[in-house]
């Protein structure tokens, strides 16, 4: 118990940390924002606005520029950041402190994200489903010429081993151009990773393209198919998710009297580890 309240009275005492911030530059004259940039910041907070800063998107403020300015000295407007930022947390100092930019033919754009990662994971586990990327897509700023080139984004590689748990991690994008900005300038990607098990399914087989032969039947009429599933998505997986044939397009009865069979849909991160038989045997009757 002594701890316990320890541990309170601590973090909630001041303190001085690094953090950052976006700043949004637009005109008052105009709601368009032409550029977005992210800065280092230190903030004056209490030790639990220290634990959970990581946790939470990047904050982002505005400046308000009645005119075009080529250099802002940021340093001059921390009570306007302070006024935006919270009730609890203080702006003590922000760097660069000056920044400068030109607007010279500024368009912006949206484009998608793309994900990168290597991981690998521990025995028997893997993806259970896709990855969410939040938010997917960004805004860039800058010339014309430039956005015009720029189809997509890129994450840093995000790279992890022996990995056995759901991930949900904070990347950061790649740099694109000196000239270009982005914002956001990270997202949330939220990996599902589950253990895989074993799972047996009596698939029925289907005929496809039988305009010759209508009266054809199977021996066997189902395979036996064994699939490593993710332990989350066991009770969902069923017989109707999958799509077994043989396909009789081409098929010469007087050569063939056995077809092997095809897989036309698998579920997305679904396994099969072996299907018995391989072949099926046609039989016509009249």
């Amino acid at each position: 118990m002594a701890l316990c309240l320890w541990v309170f009275i601590s973090l909630s005492k001041p303190y001085a940390y690094q953090s950052s911030i976006a700043l949004r530059f637009s005109r008052s004259i105009s709601t368009k924002s032409f550029r977005t940039d992210t800065f280092s910041v230190k903030v004056l907070g209490t030790g639990w606005d220290y634990l959970f800063h990581a946790l939470k998107p990047t904050p982002v403020l505005t400046v308000k520029l009645s005119t075009i300015q080529a250099d802002i000295e940021l340093d001059t407007l921390l009570d306007r950041f302070n006024k935006q930022f919270g009730k609890n947390l203080r702006i003590l100092s922000i760097f660069p402190s000056k920044i400068s930019f030109r607007t010279k033919n500024i368009e912006t754009k949206v484009v998608p994200v793309l994900f990168r990662s290597k991981i690998a994971f521990e025995r028997f586990y893997g993806f259970s489903a896709s990855i969410k990327l939040q938010p997917n897509t960004v805004t860039l700023s800058g010339p014309a010429a430039k956005l015009s080139k720029i189809k997509a984004v890129y994450t840093n590689l995000l790279e992890q081993r022996n990995v056995n748990t759901p991930i949900a991690q904070w990347v950061s994008l790649e740099d694109i151009d000196s000239d270009v900005s982005l914002y956001p300038k990270q997202v949330l990607a939220t990996i599902p990773i589950s253990r895989f098990t074993e799972k047996d399914l009596n698939l029925p087989v289907r005929i496809k393209n039988n305009s010759k032969h209508p009266n054809v039947a199977l021996i066997p009429a189902k395979v036996h198919t064994q699939v490593l599933v993710a332990l989350t998505n066991y009770s969902k997986i069923s017989t109707a998710d999958f799509e077994v044939y043989i396909d009789l397009e081409n098929w010469n009865p007087e050569k063939n009297t056995a077809l092997p069979i095809k897989f036309g849909k698998i579920p997305n991160f679904v396994r099969i580890i072996r299907t018995e038989p391989q072949t099926v045997d046609l039989l016509i009757y009249r």
